[in-house]
């Protein structure tokens, strides 16, 4: 981010708005008198996002217009302005900064950011499917990253999801998040989240925290826990809790613990200890979770350079044997001339004899097919270990 203060504007087009179809009608008009509307890119529980074009920058942006619902003079409405204004003094380059906050038709909030050229770790998992540990690993140091930067101003995030982390191309062709969405949460209506009726809650039931189920403040030890939902996605392809509908969705992170990543995908060769991160950062009390985020990177990096050092050993930490090639025997003055001139080698009786003992003798050595060989329980207990 710039550290430059967020702009407020009110849009200066008459057109109609109030629902979501007017809103999508938005496309082909110009908000603030500069954001030109172009395509719709997705519409969310919160508003729906657009592409436009800055026309005073010339350059490409995105706009989530909120839905109309939100009242712009209400207490949701002020916190959200305050936190991004508040996100806009804090300097990291894995934060996705919210470049101005404006009004439409005097009613309906907008919120303008720069285009990140790549695709959201929602579509990526859509697309591909879980992602290796190690993969997993570095985007959630990323993640985390951002996430210290916003602790350390006194800021959450609290609407952590695959869809508000960007994957971006560095210049060595490495993937790398960014985190957007930063301030929406005010947006979410999370207080909603514990009524006995939850429909106005505009979160994502799969990425809600213990807290904000029973109604509690959110900490910076809630954003630990949607990071543990977001490893657990990643390492996994599917989300920790599902119910069908928010309340027995949301019933759950309150109540179930859930099966450990490398129970649900054991061909990943998920690392031990990776796993038991995953599920202390879903534990349903925040003061089990880790501190903060930086000793979560801090145990992050530990694994990652464990994982590094045994990658290419097998789940039972085997080591490759490699045999020695049998050195080559000098031939007989007789056979080398035999070798030499192409001729074949008559074995004499007495060789001949010999051999076959010895055949015998290594037959013998070897166990019969079909009996079953007991490992003692020592040496069981080092392949187990």
């Amino acid at each position: 981010m710039d550290g430059k203060r967020t702009c407020r504007s009110q849009a200066g087009d008459a057109d109609g708005g109030g629902g979501q179809e007017a809103e999508i009608q938005l496309i082909g008009r110009k908000l603030a008198n500069r954001y030109l509307i172009e395509s719709q890119l997705g519409a969310h529980k919160s508003g729906v996002l657009f592409r436009a074009l800055d026309e005073n920058e010339g350059r490409q942006v995105v706009i989530r217009v909120l839905h109309s619902d939100i009242d712009p003079e209400g207490e949701a409405a002020t916190a959200l302005v305050a936190a991004v204004d508040a996100t806009a003094g804090v300097e990291h380059p894995g934060l996705v900064p919210v470049i101005e906050v404006g009004l439409h038709d005097g009613k309906t909030i907008f919120l303008v950011e720069p285009q990140v050229e790549g695709k959201t770790l929602a579509d990526r998992l859509s697309e591909d499917g879980p992602l290796m540990p190690r993969v997993a690993m570095r985007v959630a140091r990323e993640v985390l990253a951002a996430l210290d930067a916003l602790h350390t101003h006194g800021l959450l995030h609290a609407n952590l999801t695959p869809s508000s982390v960007f994957l971006v191309k560095d210049a060595m062709g490495v993937e790398r998040g960014l985190l957007g969405g930063t301030s929406l949460y005010h947006a979410l209506a999370l207080d909603q989240a514990s009524q006995r009726d939850p429909s106005g809650c505009r979160a994502k039931p799969e990425y809600i925290t213990p807290e904000t189920v029973a109604g509690r403040e959110q900490t910076t030890q809630s954003d630990l826990y949607l990071v543990g939902l977001l490893l657990y996605e990643m390492l996994t392809g599917r989300s920790a809790f599902t119910g069908g509908d928010f309340r027995k969705t949301a019933r759950q992170h309150a109540i179930t613990r859930p099966l450990s990543p490398r129970i649900v995908r054991r061909q990943a060769q998920i690392p031990r200890d990776l796993d038991g991160l995953v599920m202390r950062l879903l534990e349903k009390t925040p003061t089990r979770r880790f501190d903060d985020a930086q000793a979560v990177l801090t145990e992050l990096e530990t694994i990652a350079n464990q994982d590094d050092s045994n990658r290419n050993r097998t789940s039972l930490n085997f080591r490759p044997v490699t045999s020695k090639k049998p050195e080559a025997q000098p031939a007989a003055a007789g056979e080398a001339e035999l070798l030499a001139t192409g001729k074949t080698a008559v074995m004499g009786a007495d060789v001949l004899a010999e051999v076959t003992a010895q055949a015998e003798a290594e037959a013998e050595a070897v166990p019969e097919i079909g009996k079953t060989t007991v490992i003692g329980s020592d040496v069981l207990g080092q392949v187990e270990a």
